[in-house]
């Protein structure tokens, strides 16, 4: 085989058995029909001075003035491909991730990252921070994924996070 330059990924294994695990302590799955019929925030119409823009959104003032948290990529049900996936919706998902701020403990171990959920007929949205499973004293237990989140990728079923400078995590 010829060497090839470039970027090479190496996917490595899945954690099935820890998300099982929390799944059944959770009570089940919750799947994006289930997030979108559930949008707990509202969005507004916004300006936008450009040339190219036909319509704008921002979020509501308190996540607007948030210090923590900070949005970074942007996706779309678009580019999901498969339009049964958000039942018809126009969805912006949008990668955040949260910073440290002065006077949290040194002890803190940060938020981790999350997506938002946009809905663009609603203008109505809502967070979901980003977990991983783990196996803890045989008990199945969660804690959040502490990613940059630089970047963001709607594939079919499964969201692709970039982990800035640690390589990319898929959701779904």
């Amino acid at each position: 085989m010829a060497y090839a330059e470039g970027v090479h990924l190496t996917r490595t294994s899945e954690n099935v058995d820890e998300i099982d695990a929390l799944a059944a302590r959770l009570g089940g799955r919750v799947g994006l029909d289930e997030v979108l019929d559930d949008l707990d925030r509202r969005g507004r119409r916004s300006l936008m001075r450009a040339r190219a823009v036909h319509r704008a959104y921002t979020f509501d003032a308190a996540d607007r003035r948030d210090p923590r948290w900070w949005p970074q990529g942007v996706t779309t049900s678009a580019d999901a491909s498969e339009e049964e996936l958000v039942a018809g919706r126009r969805v912006v998902a949008v990668a955040w991730y949260a910073k440290d701020l002065p006077g949290d403990p040194a002890d803190r171990t940060g938020q981790g990252s999350r997506i938002t959920f946009f809905d663009l007929a609603t203008r109505r949205y809502r967070h979901v921070l980003l977990v991983r499973p783990v196996i803890r004293d045989g008990v199945a237990v969660i804690e959040p994924l502490r990613v940059h989140a630089g970047g963001i990728v709607w594939c079919g079923p499964y969201l692709h996070v970039a982990a800035t400078a640690r390589g990319f995590h898929t959701v779904r």
